[in-house]
């Protein structure tokens, strides 16, 4: 891919101005469309084991969730014939309140997933950390729900237009507790995008 179609897709990134416009160039980015995302490495699309949450990520950017990380449940060996296992998981933005609302009696229904909501502290990231979602030979390894400050913001999303939404957006951390269960999270998520909208 090449150093003119990355500027130009940074280009677009830097015309958003609403939680809607990146996540509309976040669906891009998960579909292929586009070849890089602020944060991300150049021209650079999602991980091999996200491929085929595409479909539901796309759904979730496109109606009002931006998100910047996920991950599927899994488990299996290390290359050191350890251990490893994750939790299904995603982060990312939300300013409507109803989506907020909606997710919220979501997960109130179902048994085994957790959430964190936050707003961006003023001076530091809090890195408390809501759930480990990956492990590996004996120890945790990584952890979804930090509440991020504005500072952290602005390193990638400083040269776009969103960075005041950013700013007053809740940060939304959904985890599945269950190691390795990928079939729970990505559903109630879906449906929570429709409730009272579908026929």
């Amino acid at each position: 891919m090449s150093g003119h179609a990355h500027y130009d897709c940074m280009q677009r990134w830097a015309e958003a101005k609403t939680i809607a416009d990146l996540g509309e160039l976040g669906a891009l980015w998960l579909e292929g469309e586009i070849p890089s995302q602020p944060g991300y490495t150049e021209n650079c699309g999602p991980d091999e084991e996200t491929e085929h949450l595409i479909p539901v990520l796309a759904r979730l950017n496109r109606g009002g969730f931006f998100t910047t990380g996920s991950q599927p449940g899994g488990e299996g060996e290390t290359a050191s014939n350890g251990e490893w296992r994750q939790r299904a998981a995603v982060d990312g933005f939300i300013t409507d309140d109803g989506l907020l609302c909606r997710i919220d009696d979501a997960l109130a229904r179902v048994d085994g997933l957790t959430w964190v909501v936050n707003t961006a502290s003023w001076w530091r990231d809090d890195y408390r950390p809501a759930e480990p979602v990956t492990w590996a030979d004996g120890q945790d390894y990584t952890w979804f729900g930090a509440r991020l400050s504005r500072r952290h913001l602005r390193f990638p999303y400083g040269e776009t237009g969103a960075l005041p939404a950013l700013f007053g957006a809740w940060q939304v951390t959904v985890v599945d507790l269950e190691w390795g269960r990928d079939d729970r999270l990505w559903p109630v998520l879906d449906e929570a995008l429709y409730v009272g909208e579908r026929p």
